[in-house]
């Protein structure tokens, strides 16, 4: 498998297992505490988090205005964005 990585992307990996952590741990002993081991809800409630903070990341990063710089040779205006991926 390969991955490309561009910019702050890698941060996906540590939030999806830092996510399934704590997430899984939490569901775990609410779970336990009901006498209930219901590993789907578990399992949709680690997914459904894991995606809402990298959603909420992903915008926080990709939000961010462009450097504008002057090319001193032909006075030409340049952008500079910032990409950041993880494919």
């Amino acid at each position: 498998m390969l991955f490309i990585q561009s910019g702050w992307g890698i941060l996906v990996v540590p939030i999806v297992v830092g996510t399934a952590i704590i997430v899984g741990a939490l569901a775990l002993l609410s779970l336990q505490a009901l006498d209930t081991p219901n590993l789907p809800l578990l399992a949709s409630c680690l997914g459904l988090f894991a995606a809402a903070l990298n959603w909420v990341t992903g915008r926080r990063l990709k939000n961010t205005p462009p450097h504008e710089l002057i090319y001193p040779a032909t006075n030409a205006r340049v952008l500079l964005t910032r990409r950041h991926a993880l494919i």
